[in-house]
């Protein structure tokens, strides 16, 4: 099987984009792709369009099969706080009735019970960050065991 790859050549004219599609080690294009440059486009720039049309092409030919479900998921994370998956979880299900934040974090704070403590903005902004976070990791939860129920 013939090999082909793309690479930039030049077109000896500047209102056109040319690419070569080279089989394996030849010299000589097989082909030829020529693409009017967009108008406007600096002119200065053209050959970076030339680039990215030989990526394109070579990345087309290529096997381009679907990566691992873990591919996608964050490689380094914080350390996970069980105080926030706290409130995370009990946010949730008080958001699910309908509380406000501010309602819910005078309920779920982790500092409610310190002396001086008022639970305002600060703590409202937490507690909704660590429901986002919690209602994140559920659906990555249901996501993962719908893809393996799949398989």
């Amino acid at each position: 099987m013939v090999q082909r790859k793309a690479r930039p050549i030049s077109s000896g004219n500047p209102s056109q984009i040319a690419v070569g599609i080279f089989a394996d080690a030849s010299e000589n294009p097989v082909e030829v792709l020529r693409v009017p440059v967009p108008e406007g486009f600096p002119p200065e720039l053209v050959h970076h369009l030339a680039d990215y049309l030989a990526q394109g092409y070579n990345a087309a030919g290529e096997d381009n099969s679907l990566a691992d479900f873990d591919e996608f998921l964050p490689k380094y994370r914080r350390p996970e706080d069980p105080e926030a998956g706290r409130e995370g979880r009990h946010g949730a299900k008080l958001r699910e009735a309908h509380l406000s934040f501010g309602q819910i974090a005078r309920q779920v704070c982790r500092y409610r019970n310190r002396p001086g403590h008022r639970c305002g903005k600060k703590c409202a902004d937490r507690i909704r960050q660590n429901v986002k976070q919690h209602k994140r990791q559920e659906d990555l939860l249901r996501l993962q065991k719908d893809l393996e129920g799949q398989d």
